[in-house]
């Protein structure tokens, strides 16, 4: 079975500006990828507000302040067969 229509995009993925990478949720954050900007602010939105991620203290810090997330965007290859089957 052949490839067709092979191709590949850039996705948005988000890291969250409080936490590190070893806290289990945003770790879970920084690996989802997105299909585009809005979708990344607002996964990273929910995050914050979330009540299980960061204390009020820890979001009182960065209200206000410079740009304290990294945005990045990941290379990712699309790959569709014509027969609906995949490869």
């Amino acid at each position: 079975m052949t490839l067709v229509n092979m191709k590949q995009r850039y996705v948005a993925s988000t890291v969250c500006p409080i936490g590190r990478l070893g806290e289990v949720e945003c770790a879970e954050l920084a690996a989802r990828i997105f299909e585009d900007d809005a979708s990344a602010s607002a996964a990273l939105v929910e995050h914050l507000i979330s009540a299980e991620s960061h204390t009020r203290e820890q979001l009182a810090r960065i209200v206000g302040s410079a740009r304290g997330y990294t945005h990045s965007y990941r290379l990712v290859y699309e790959s569709r067969v014509e027969d609906g089957f995949a490869a």
